[in-house]
Formats: structure tokens, C-alpha cells, sequence
């Protein structure tokens, strides 16, 4: 059976969606957990979801909304181009559409606001299954958004549109991909690093598997990137823009590749030759540079630690230190935050891991900021996010916040009978979290909390 005619397989291929539950290398949630089962690599399931169609009550950063019996207009696409099995279209009007996210004040939590997603209307088929597994947050033009892909289905086919969102809702900029004959279309990543922001996708066809990338930025320019590969590369998973290139990790060649935004060859950034392998964690940007976790050992990984690279030329280690391990490096501003984890038991769990941090200079200078676990590992991607000088994990289904230059440590949990569905991303004003409305389906909603 081929790739595009195989539907399960397709869009488990084309969503980051795993088939099988994947392992937990080092810190991994395993595929389908509660922990963070619609943001980690081996998340499941998906629910139908969306929300309510009303236009009133959305926008604005009030909790309760505004614009109630404003009219929008139906979203207009406009053609960006055709790759492979795919025909990609860009949001043509996006100031003029309903806005996406209506805001309610959180029962009993100060601070913080519940998102239901409202958007039917930008799907074909009129129905949104999920959000996908990576997003973006940022400043753009001044202002915070985030960026994120919905998953639908639309002619007995699945479909996917990225979404640039404004904090309050509003529509930024979207894009589409639109399969064509016997293809799958899968937005696979969102990122933001102003003032561009990037989505990567994949396009399966009879003929096999290839990828794309999206940068606009708010002026309204849009370029449709071939990202050229051979199969080995082709499953990209969180790939992230920087100032002129992009990185993301191959889960098939276990390697991480870079290019320019504006295209090229690729470079093999982060090659492996045992006993090293690259750790089941998302790489970060950092604007001018790039990170990425390295485990060091053989099937019970001893350390691992941090890299640094430009995206052009290999990795190098940049946070390392005899007898403990290091990884999730996020970037919290002016500051990196990231894990140290101590003392590898016969369970393979760390006697301690801790929150760091460090500015982002060369060679580190590392500060300890908090103990986030005792027995316990480093967190995997969609687990931590960084941004505005404080840094958030997941731990036992709880979303903790620390600021990193005070040390202060504070919650911001989605419901407990649903449990948190995964880390969206710190923007200047928020932590964003993913909401699920089951315990078992992917996040539907947000939840954002103030920072402290």
C-alpha cells in the first residue's frame, strides 16, 4: 500500500502524529501520555473540536471578549504555489475575519483566561479535529503572537492551515495546503523570530515524502521554500527559524539540518556517530544561533549535554559538565533557561534535576535558579518553553512557571480532570498553555496565565 493511500499512516506521517508509542530516550513523555500527549513527539489521539460559531464575544485581551454582532467576512485565499502533491494558498483578508479564540475569565484563578478555539471557518471541511504538536510564540511588529497549525478533514481527506494569531485572537496571517489527486498535506511546525515567522509541512505522494517552509512576515510577503532532501531527512520534526535560517531535527537520519530561509543545500548541523545520539527534545532558536541536546552513552545514556550551533556549520558543546546531564535549553529573553540533571539511577531517572539559567554568551555563565524534581528526568519537547525572562515545565500534569531572575515559582494548570495539554510558549504578557477537553484527546483550547 503507498504513502498517500495509506490514511492512517499518512497522517500520522504528516502531522508529527506517532503510529506507535515512542520511546522515552532520556526524558521523553511517552507517545500518548497524559503529560503532554498533544506536545510531545509520540502524542495521540485526536478529538473534534472547536467551539462555538457565534461571532460575538471574541477578541480583544478583556477576558470577556468584545465585538458581539460584529459581522466578518469569509476568508479569501490566494494561490502561493504548487510542491509535489500540494497547492498552497495564502489568507487573503485576514483583517476582516472572525477572530479565532474567545476569552473567559479562569474559575477561581487569578490572572489567567480559558480559550475556546472558533475556527470552523478557516477549514474547507468546516470542522477542526486539533491543533497540531509545535507552536510559536513572539513579538511581531511590536505586539505578541503566537503561531500554530489546525488539522481537519475536508473530502475524505485530511487538511492543514498555520495560523499567525494576535494575543487577543485576531487573525494575523494564514496559510493553507490543499492536497491534490492521491496526496496528504501536514503542517508539521510553527515558529516565530521576529519579524518573520515559519511553518514547516510535508507532502506525501505515491512517489514518497517531502517538506516545504513558509516564511512571511506582517508586511504580508510570503515565500513557499522546497526544503531539498534525501528519504532519510525527510521526517522533520520541530523545525525552527532564526535570523536567516532555519534547523530542525531528522527523526529518520537522527540529525539535525539547516538552511537558509530564503533556500539552498542543507547542512547536516548536528551529525551523530556513536556513542552519541541526539536527545528527543525539540531544537530552540535563538535569532543568531541555535541549540540543540546530545545524549552520550549507549542504551543507558551517562550524560548528555547542551549544543551550539549558526545553523550553517556542525554543533558544538556549549553547556556540559563531567558527571551530570543538561538539555531543554529555551530562550527566556535576555536569559537561556535550561535543565541540569544529577545522580543517573538503576531506574534511569536523575537523583535531582534543576533550573538553570545563563545570559547568552559564549562561554556560558550559569546560575542555579530552583530544584524542578526530585527522582526524576529532563523534560522533553513540548514540555518546557522559555520567554520574557521566565521559564515553564510540566511536572506531575503540573504547568510551573519560574521567573528566572527572582527564582519565584508559581502554577498555571489547565483543569485537573483534563490535565494540561502541553506548552504553547511565553509571550511578554502570558504563559500559554494547550487545553484539552478530554483527558485522552489533543488540545482544543488555550489557557494563558499573567506573569508574575
Amino acid at each position: 500500500m503507498s504513502l498517500a493511500r495509506s490514511p492512517v499512516l499518512a497522517v500520522c506521517l504528516a502531522f508529527n502524529f506517532s503510529c506507535t508509542p515512542s520511546s522515552n530516550v532520556n526524558g521523553g513523555a511517552p507517545g500518548g501520555s497524559k503529560a503532554g500527549a498533544s506536545s510531545s513527539e509520540g502524542g495521540g489521539g485526536a478529538r473534534a473540536g472547536g467551539g462555538g460559531t457565534t461571532a460575538g464575544g471574541v477578541g480583544g485581551e478583556s477576558p470577556s471578549g468584545g465585538g458581539g454582532g460584529a459581522v466578518y467576512a469569509t476568508p479569501e485565499w490566494a494561490d502561493l504555489g504548487t510542491r509535489a502533491g500540494c497547492r498552497f494558498e495564502k489568507l487573503a483578508n485576514a483583517a476582516s475575519i472572525k477572530p479565532l479564540v474567545s476569552w473567559a475569565a479562569c474559575a477561581s484563578v487569578a490572572g489567567c483566561d480559558d480559550g475556546t478555539l472558533h475556527a470552523e471557518h478557516m477549514m474547507r471541511g468546516g470542522r477542526v479535529m486539533t491543533m497540531g504538536l509545535h507552536y510559536g510564540v513572539g513579538t511581531l511588529e511590536g505586539s505578541p503572537a503566537v503561531a500554530f497549525t489546525l488539522v481537519g478533514a475536508a473530502d475524505n481527506r485530511t487538511e492543514a492551515v498555520a495560523v499567525v494569531m494576535a494575543e487577543g485572537g485576531n487573525v494575523l496571517q494564514a496559510f493553507r495546503a490543499i492536497p491534490l489527486a492521491e496526496s496528504t498535506c501536514g503542517a508539521a511546525s510553527a515558529s516565530i523570530s521576529a519579524p518573520r515567522f515559519g511553518f514547516s509541512f510535508r507532502e506525501i505522494t505515491d512517489a514518497g515524502m517531502t517538506n516545504s517552509l513558509i516564511v512571511g512576515d506582517l508586511t504580508g510577503a510570503a515565500d513557499l521554500v522546497p526544503i531539498e532532501v534525501d528519504f532519510r531527512f525527510s521526517r522533520l520534526q520541530r523545525t525552527v527559524i532564526g535570523d536567516g535560517r532555519f534547523v530542525g531535527f531528522a527523526e529518520f537520519a537522527n540529525a539535525v539540518i539547516g538552511m537558509d530561509l530564503a533556500g539552498g543545500p542543507v547542512e547536516v548541523v548536528g551529525p551523530v556517530s556513536p556513542p552519541e545520539k541526539l536527545r528527543n527534545t525539540s531544537p530552540e532558536s535563538f535569532g543568531s544561533f541555535f541549540t540543540y541536546d546530545v545524549a552520550v552513552g549507549e542504551a543507558t545514556h551517562t550524560s548528555s549535554y547542551i549544543a551550539r550551533t549558526d545553523g550553517v556549520t556542525e554543533g558544538t558543546p556549549y553547556i556540559t559538565e563531567p558527571d551530570a546531564s543538561f538539555g531543554a535549553a529555551r530562550d527566556a529573553g535576555g536569559l537561556i533557561g535550561y535543565q541540569k540533571a544529577i545522580g543517573l539511577t538503576d531506574q534511569g531517572k536523575y537523583e535531582t534535576v534543576e533550573l538553570w539559567s545563563t545570559p547568552k554568551t559564549v562561554p556560558p555563565n550559569p546560575s542555579r535558579v530552583a530544584t524542578l524534581a526530585v527522582n526524576g528526568l529532563i523534560q522533553a519537547s513540548g514540555m518546557t518553553v522559555g520567554g520574557a525572562n521566565h521559564y515553564a515545565a510540566v511536572i506531575d500534569d503540573k504547568v510551573l512557571v519560574w521567573n528566572l531572575a527572582s527564582g519565584d515559582q508559581w502554577e498555571c494548570s489547565p483543569l485537573p480532570e483534563t490535565g494540561s495539554g502541553g506548552l504553547v510558549g511565553i509571550s511578554e504578557n502570558h504563559v500559554w498553555t494547550g487545553v484539552r477537553s478530554t483527558p485522552t484527546g489533543l488540545a482544543d483550547g488555550f489557557r494563558r496565565c499573567r506573569l508574575k
